[in-house]
Order: structure tokens, then sequence, then C-alpha cells
């Protein structure tokens, strides 16, 4: 009887690993490399490890995949800020409300962005107001 028992027990051992190797295909799968324009928001109302400080989201303005399609699918939605050392740092130099340019992996089952690279996004140029101060000028 001993001897079925470590069969039966090998079977489903078989049968286990092959079930783990087809979930965690489809895991890979849902992770897409993206470039995503969008604005940094601060939404203390989610709640973070500390209640002093606020999560931070990114609200998708544009988004495009690796190769340069577009995915409308995600313009106007919040994407987490994964937990990484590029994530930190985009927190720590850029403001809430400025816009921001990241290049990541989506987690699309999560919402959520592992940030690679980032840089602020270009505002358009000033041409200022046009109007002279006296006194500026040189005699």
């Amino acid at each position: 009887m001993m001897i079925v028992l470590m069969g039966m027990s090998g079977l489903g051992y078989a049968q286990f690993g092959s079930q783990s190797k087809g979930s965690s295909d489809k895991t890979s799968m849902s992770v897409e490399k993206v470039k995503i324009e969008g604005e940094l928001r601060a939404l203390p109302e989610m709640g973070s490890a500390t209640k002093d400080r606020p999560a931070y989201v990114l609200k998708v303005l544009r988004a495009t995949s690796a190769e340069g399609r577009e995915l409308e699918s995600l313009r106007g939605t919040m994407l987490r800020l994964g937990n990484s050392e590029q994530s930190r740092r985009l927190v720590r130099l850029i403001r809430p409300g400025e816009k921001v340019i990241v290049k990541g992996h989506l987690h699309q089952e999560e919402k959520t962005l592992e940030v690679m690279s980032f840089k602020k996004a270009r505002q358009p140029e000033s041409r200022g107001s046009g109007t002279r101060i006296r006194g500026s000028g040189t005699k």
C-alpha cells in the first residue's frame, strides 16, 4: 500500500509542476514595456506605509507600447508606481502636478508601473509678457 501512495505522490507532483509552469506563462504575458506621458499625483486618501505621506500615482495622458503602438485604453487611468529605486527617485525629483515621461514595465492586472527611466515633460516655452521694465536698460 505504501508503494501505491508513493507512486501517486509522484504523479501529483508531475501534474503540479506542469500547472505551475502554465500559470507562470500567463503572468509574464501581463507585463509590457511602455512609454507613458503623464501627470504625477499625490493621493492621500489611498494611504501608504505612513499616514502623513500620500500614495503617488501617475495619471496617464498618453501611452505607447515598446513597438510604438498607441495604448488608448490606458488614457485617463491612474497607475501606481512600483516600489523601486527609480520610482522613489521620481517622487523625490518631480512635484505633484508636473508632467513626466516614464519608460518602464506595466503590470496590467495590478495597474502598477515599474519605472525604469524618466524625464520631465517639456513645457511650452514662455515668450514673456512683452512689457519692458523701466530702468533695466543701459544708458
